[in-house]
C-alpha cells in the first residue's frame, strides 16, 4: 500500500510538473512575441529605430528568451 500511494503521489507531481512548464511555455511565448513586436516597433519608426540603446537591449531580450526555449 505504501508503494502504491508512493507512486500516486509520484505520479501527482510530474502532472503538475507537466502543467507549470506548459504554462511556463506559453508565458515565454507571450513574452517573445511582445518583444518582437517592440522591435518591429522600434526598426520601423524613423523616429525610434535611431534608439541604439534599446533596440540592442531588446535584441539582448530577445536572445535570451530564445535560449530558454531552446
Amino acid at each position: 500500500d505504501k508503494e502504491k500511494i508512493r507512486d500516486m503521489l509520484f505520479m501527482c507531481g510530474i502532472e503538475q510538473m507537466e502543467i507549470m512548464a506548459s504554462l511556463f511555455r506559453e508565458r515565454i511565448g507571450n513574452m517573445l512575441e511582445k518583444i518582437v513586436d517592440a522591435i518591429r516597433l522600434y526598426e520601423n519608426d524613423p523616429y525610434l529605430k535611431d534608439s541604439k540603446k534599446a533596440l540592442d537591449a531588446m535584441y539582448e531580450t530577445k536572445k535570451r528568451i530564445e535560449n530558454i526555449i531552446g
